[in-house]
């Protein structure tokens, strides 16, 4: 098993990446960043998906609602903010 210093804690990667991954919702306050409602649950999404070549980075990962999340399929965070928008109107 993988293991990482916190401060003087020794902690397991799991334990790890789920700090990292709720550090980010906190930052958003649980806020989808596509329709900016905010959520109980909600995923990370990555911006730049991986096989664009984004990679998985605090700049890179944002709070995305399973709607959103599933909808975005392929496409990046443009093509999807613009398509949200124009359902709106």
């Amino acid at each position: 098993m993988e293991h990482q210093i916190d401060e003087t804690e020794l902690l397991s990667k799991k334990i790890t990446k789920a700090k990292f991954r709720k550090s980010i919702i906190e930052e958003w306050d649980s806020c989808c960043y596509v329709c900016g409602k905010h959520f109980d649950k909600i995923t990370l999404d990555h911006l730049v998906p991986k096989r664009a070549g984004g990679h998985t980075t605090r700049f890179n990962l944002a709070p995305c609602c399973s709607v959103h999340n599933r909808s975005k399929g392929e496409f990046g965070i443009m093509e999807l903010v613009d398509a949200a928008s124009r359902m709106e109107s």
